[in-house]
């Protein structure tokens, strides 16, 4: 199966890559060159990342760090948002990354739940864990809309503004001008769309194209389209925090992951 899985990767890679020859109005410009190199560096880098000695800590430690972020995001809305919610309290729950996702009921009443439920008073919420508002009379979990305004917006909210701080005290132009440097020197691109696409790690694809604004006009065709599927290629930081939170519960390592 784990074969098969592997195969289905190649065969969708390829299949990319066909689809984008088709398309192209000028096929015989393609500089082939640069589109192995380029599937070479990501074969390379996810070996680094996934099977070396070296890269392995790295991965944990990205795993770890944005997991302590939205744990500090969930502490926050804990304290803002308890007072608006006096039939609900916050309550957390240990949860086995091997037990499947839990059902729409209270935590403290589920028999095969593996680990226990506490009050958000006790201490910061702890990693791996499933956040409920559960109501304080009935033996239910808060709606799904009001979940969403009281967990999953605050996080987005929360590493938006992170990260547009950072680009206020310029980290982030530090760190997204270092990721283009190493993308020219390897890949040949020119330095606008290089740019842009490592904007794109961070932002999304509304706020990458304003960091290289100047230069859209006299971008040519390619380099336009590079900008464009840099966009639909990754996801801002907030999103992927969103994700994180969502997928945590059953893949503990999901943050180093995406």
């Amino acid at each position: 199966m784990a074969g098969l899985q592997q195969f289905q990767g190649v065969l969708g890679i390829g299949v990319l890559l066909g689809l984008a020859y088709l398309l192209s109005n000028q096929r015989n410009r393609i500089r082939w060159s640069l589109v192995v190199w380029g599937m070479t560096l990501q074969f390379l880098f996810a070996l680094l990342i996934l099977r070396t000695p070296v890269g392995q800590p790295v991965f944990s430690w990205l795993n770890n760090g944005v997991s302590a972020l939205i744990g500090y995001t969930n502490d926050g809305t804990t304290f803002v948002f308890k007072p608006l919610n006096p039939a609900f309290e916050t309550t957390w729950q240990v949860v086995d990354s091997s037990a499947p996702p839990a059902s729409d009921v209270s935590p403290t009443d589920s028999d095969d739940t593996a680990g226990q439920s506490e009050t958000s008073e006790a201490g910061p919420v702890p990693s791996g864990t499933r956040l409920h508002l559960q109501s304080r009379d009935t033996p239910r979990v808060a709606p799904p809309l009001m979940n969403i305004a009281f967990w999953v917006l605050p996080t987005v909210i929360f590493f938006s503004a992170l990260l547009s701080v950072l680009y206020h005290l310029g980290v982030m132009q530090l760190v997204v001008k270092g990721i283009a440097w190493v993308m020219v020197r390897t890949m040949g691109t020119s330095g606008a769309e290089t740019l842009c696409v490592a904007a794109n790690i961070f932002v999304g694809q509304t706020e990458a194209p304003l960091m290289v604004r100047p230069f859209l006009d006299r971008m040519t065709r390619s380099e336009l389209l590079t900008v464009m599927v840099g966009g639909f290629a990754t996801v801002a930081g907030g999103v992927l925090a969103l994700y994180v939170s969502f997928l945590q519960t059953n893949l503990p390592d999901i943050a180093g992951h995406l």
